[in-house]
C-alpha cells in the first residue's frame, strides 16, 4: 500500500463552525477593547441580544454569563496561503515533499482574550491583508515574517480558566 499525499491539517476551514473574515475579526477586536459587559440588551439600540456566548451590536462587544458551563467557541479566519507553522515543521514537510495546506488560523474565544492578545491578533490580520502595522510608519511586513508572527501567537497571554471578563462586581 502506498500513500500519494499526506495532510497534517486536523481540520479544514469549512470544518470550523465559526468562520470570520479579516474585517470581522478586526471589528471584533476593536469592540472587545472598547468594553466587554454582560448585557441582555444592546446599550445603544436596546435590541435583545441572542443567547450565544458573545455577540457584537452597534460596535460593542457583549458576552452572556448565564451559561452553567461555558461552551468555548474558537473561530477560524483565512490567511491566504500563509502557513503559520513552526519552522522545523515547515522544513520537515519540505524534506518529505508534503504539501503545506493550512491557509487559516484558529483563534481562541474572545471571552479568554487579554488586551495583549487582541493587539497581536490585530497585527496578524493586518499582516495577512498586506496592510501597514501602524498608521505612523506605514511599513508593510514581508511574507518571510510568518515565523515571527506565529511565535507571537504562541506566546500571547490568554485568560484560560478565568471566566469573568469586564467588570467584577463587589460582593460586599
Amino acid at each position: 500500500m502506498s500513500v500519494e499525499q499526506y495532510s497534517f491539517s486536523i481540520l479544514s476551514f469549512k470544518d470550523c463552525p465559526v468562520q470570520k473574515t479579516h474585517e470581522q475579526v478586526i471589528e471584533l477586536l476593536k469592540a472587545w477593547r472598547k468594553d466587554q459587559p454582560f448585557a441582555e440588551k444592546c446599550s445603544v439600540c436596546k435590541t435583545l441580544l441572542p443567547l450565544i456566548p458573545y455577540t457584537l451590536c452597534c460596535g460593542h462587544f457583549y458576552y452572556n454569563n448565564q451559561f452553567k458551563t461555558y461552551p468555548v467557541q474558537s473561530f477560524a479566519v483565512h490567511t491566504h496561503k500563509y502557513a503559520f507553522k513552526l519552522s522545523i515543521l515547515k522544513r520537515l514537510k519540505t524534506q518529505a515533499k508534503l504539501k503545506m495546506d493550512q491557509d487559516f488560523l484558529v483563534l481562541p474565544d474572545p471571552i479568554f482574550w487579554q488586551v495583549v492578545s487582541t493587539l497581536v491578533y490585530e497585527k496578524i490580520m493586518k499582516f495577512v491583508q498586506g496592510l501597514p502595522m501602524t498608521i505612523r510608519t506605514q511599513a508593510i511586513q514581508s511574507p518571510s515574517k510568518v515565523g515571527l508572527f506565529y511565535k507571537q501567537i504562541l506566546e500571547t497571554t490568554l485568560n484560560y480558566g478565568v471566566y469573568s471578563v469586564g467588570r467584577v462586581e463587589n460582593p460586599y
